[in-house]
């Protein structure tokens, strides 16, 4: 990041300030497009979904794993379940095939791009979201007295990107 800001001093000051600019770039792309950008672990509550179908889809990408499908009863009690399974491509599904109209759901899963889970990788960072965090904390920086919202350019470029669009 330093080389991209074209940063020769070291300032330990500056440098909590740029990390500290780097995890709110973060922050807002992933909620400006609906992904993950880090390793998370993500709960999901669904309450209305298509019964007939039994598929709920997942708010936000990358999937590397779901750990666990809680069916959840009238009186909160939740109750683990094995009858799922997960397909897609990049939005991707969970298919629940036990469960009744009055019951909720919970789906435990772990999201983000770059994660190594038993052979498995979920793809890198997308190059447009590697530049916006860059362009992100490059216009913070040097617009310091600012507010600390995405430059519009950045929007611009997080469209492309954006899960919101898939969906």
């Amino acid at each position: 990041m330093k080389n991209y800001l074209k940063f020769q001093v070291d300032n330990s000051q500056e440098d909590e300030l740029i990390i500290q600019m780097m995890n709110s770039a973060v922050e807002q792309i992933e909620k400006h497009c609906n992904i993950l950008l880090r390793k998370c672990t993500v709960d999901c509550y669904f309450e209305d979904f298509d019964i007939d179908s039994g598929i709920v889809l997942l708010p936000l990408i990358p999937l590397s794993d779901v750990l666990n499908v809680y069916l959840i009863d009238e009186q909160g009690i939740e109750t683990e379940t094995t009858g799922f399974y997960v397909y897609g491509g990049q939005a991707k599904e969970v298919k629940i095939s036990t469960w009744s109209k009055d019951e909720r759901i919970r789906v435990r899963y772990i999201g983000g791009y770059g994660i190594k889970t038993e052979g498995k990788e979920t793809e890198p960072i997308p190059e447009t979201a590697q530049l916006a965090i860059n362009k992100t904390v490059a216009w913070w920086y040097e617009h310091r007295d600012d507010s600390m919202t995405l430059p519009g350019e950045v929007r611009r470029m997080l469209n492309q990107i954006s899960y919101k669009s898939w969906i």
